[in-house]
């Protein structure tokens, strides 16, 4: 299926959240899951700390654990639903509406950001938990879910990207080919020594958000304006 629209791609604010909405109605019963098998998995890790007894990992390490799995299930089902949007020709049915290319390239980058939003609340709230019961929180128990999470809402993004660029060469888009390859190796390196730096020094919070920012932004960006040109939506 090809689309065409007369003139420049528009832009409804009205019609992105519409798009966005429908979007997540269709990833509520994956989240359901993926909180319940993360709730699961806390369980289970928390449970084996109390048999093992003294060889169990630190009480710190398991309540991050507990908290990374939570930040984990929004994150996959993110995923699921880029891996089956093709295939459920759920962007060919939002486009026989009223959303257009640039407006469902909005909702691609969209939807992963406002999962990494909800698996931060569900981070948080099993840190805030742990704070409540303990009476404190360890540093390695706020990194852990926070690197983990970090780490799988960008390559998300750059997954998309990277789709997005293949598209455009596929289509014979060569130019916007070329640079959406180029962006997606600015991002990837980006992203390589941020997480160096991360393992190997102990950078300022604010550089490593700094540095996570300008990778999404990269990626988010060049992944809507290659959506937004696409001739074929089969893909």
């Amino acid at each position: 299926m090809t689309h065409e629209t007369s003139g420049a791609p528009g832009f409804a604010g009205g019609t992105v959240w519409q798009a966005l909405r429908a979007e997540l109605f269709y990833a509520l019963p994956y989240l359901l899951a993926a909180f319940g098998i993360a709730a699961g998995a806390a369980l289970v890790v928390s449970a084996l700390s109390l048999v093992v007894g003294g060889n169990a990992p630190p009480r710190q390490v398991v309540a991050g654990l507990r908290a990374m799995f939570a930040f984990m299930a929004p994150m996959v089902v993110g995923f699921i639903v880029q891996a089956t949007r093709v295939e459920e020709r759920r962007t060919r049915l939002l486009l026989a509406g009223s959303s257009t290319p640039l407006g469902l390239g909005v909702v691609t980058v969209l939807l992963p950001a406002v999962l990494f939003g909800l698996g931060t609340l569900a981070a948080a709230t099993v840190l805030g938990v742990e704070l409540l019961v303990t009476g404190r929180l360890a540093r390695v128990s706020v990194i852990l879910p926070g690197f983990v999470g970090t780490m799988m809402f960008l390559v998300g993004l750059l997954v998309l990207l990277g789709s997005e660029s293949a598209t455009a060469l596929t289509e014979r888009r060569r130019q916007e080919a070329a640079a959406g390859w180029t962006a997606f190796a600015i991002a990837v390196a980006l992203l390589t020594v941020l997480s160096t730096a991360s393992f190997w020094r102990s950078p300022e919070w604010a550089s490593l958000v700094a540095g996570a920012l300008l990778v999404a932004i990269i990626a988010m960006a060049a992944s809507v304006a290659l959506f937004a040109s696409r001739r074929d939506f089969t893909r």
